[in-house]
């Protein structure tokens, strides 16, 4: 299905009036953070839980966070967001991260959906940054677990090519990922086979000097057994690490970087301490890691995973749920090749 352009146009005192609204009481409107400087993008990924503001979750208090300047260093440029606007589950839209976001920083933003089974979406500052292609995604999925082989499914990746209107000669290519999953098969998922495909159809939407790949996998990024980490295949032949392949999956790696991954890697030495302090620091749900932020980018800086009960506090500690999201959320600030 064709991605839909799905942004209203809501005068910003309204904004931030209906936003009052929903939390029963204004949180405090904390000073945004500055934008980010040039040859440089902050990035976020986040599943929403299905949009939900309780009794469980808010999706509200991760975009209060991540607009917090007393939290991070640069307001959003980039979000890739899932469990949004399926037409399926009726789920609200994408439009309602983007006008939050404007209400926060002052700044207008866009976005774009699939409407398909999984809800990608990106929201992109379009004071920075400007569409000039996109696509939607195709993914595999195994249906049963005694499946061999991959087949179409419903779930689909939103990707965007943007280009940069602050740095001339720059784009970057993005997608937001959600890959299937269901009870009968614990290879839903089809990892690599996914990543393959995703990666390639960025690479497709033209030349970049970073690619970004944010989104819920479905998939742990390794089985550990005592002190022994045996990364999945998946993982070896999707990412790098810093000083070169982390693996292969099938003699093939895709280099991508996760900077979770290397963040660890800089203060621990060997795969058992690095994969404690990922699943330490950075694990997103039910106790692994199944969501990432990778990149195709020079460098990163500033990468991490968002705090339950911090995002609760920049949203004003309000009545209610003290969870974004069963999952958390990741970010980076990325330098362009």
């Amino acid at each position: 299905m064709k991605s839909v352009h799905r942004i209203l146009r809501i005068p910003l005192a309204l904004v931030i009036a209906s936003a009052a609204v929903l939390f029963g009481q204004s949180p405090a409107q904390a000073a945004p953070p500055p934008q980010s400087v040039n040859g440089w993008l902050q990035v976020w990924n986040y599943n929403t839980a299905r949009m939900s503001t309780g009794p469980d979750t808010d999706w509200r208090q991760f975009i209060y966070y991540i607009t917090d300047a007393g939290r991070v260093s640069y307001r959003p440029d980039i979000v890739t967001v899932q469990e949004v606007g399926t037409d399926y589950l009726n789920l609200p839209g994408c439009e309602n991260i983007a006008n939050l976001l404007q209400s926060r920083t002052g700044e207008d933003y866009h976005c774009y959906e699939t409407n398909d089974t999984g809800g990608s979406s990106i929201v992109y500052r379009t004071g920075r940054l400007s569409k000039v292609g996109e696509a939607t995604i195709p993914l595999k999925y195994r249906e049963f677990e005694s499946e061999t082989d991959c087949k179409n499914s419903t779930w689909t990746a939103q990707a965007l090519r943007l280009s940069d209107d602050k740095v001339a000669g720059k784009y970057v290519n993005v997608a937001s990922v959600h890959l299937p999953y269901n009870g009968n098969a614990q290879d839903a998922d089809c990892a690599w086979d996914n990543s393959k495909i995703i990666s390639s159809a960025l690479a497709n939407l033209g030349s970049s000097q970073m690619q970004i790949m944010g989104g819920d996998w479905n998939h742990v990024d390794a089985a550990v057994s005592g002190t022994s980490v045996n990364w999945e295949c998946w993982y070896e032949g999707t990412t790098t690490t810093a000083g070169g392949a982390l693996g292969n999956c099938g003699g093939s790696n895709l280099g991508w970087k996760d900077p979770q991954y290397r963040k660890c890697d800089e203060t621990n030495d060997g795969a058992y301490n690095i994969w404690k302090c990922m699943d330490n620091v950075h694990r997103t749900h039910g106790g692994t890691r199944i969501d990432f932020l990778l990149a195709k980018a020079h460098t990163a800086s500033g990468s991490g995973t968002v705090d339950y009960y911090q995002a609760w506090q920049a949203a004003g500690s309000p009545g209610g749920p003290q969870k974004y999201s069963d999952h958390r959320g990741q970010g980076a600030a990325l330098k362009y090749y």
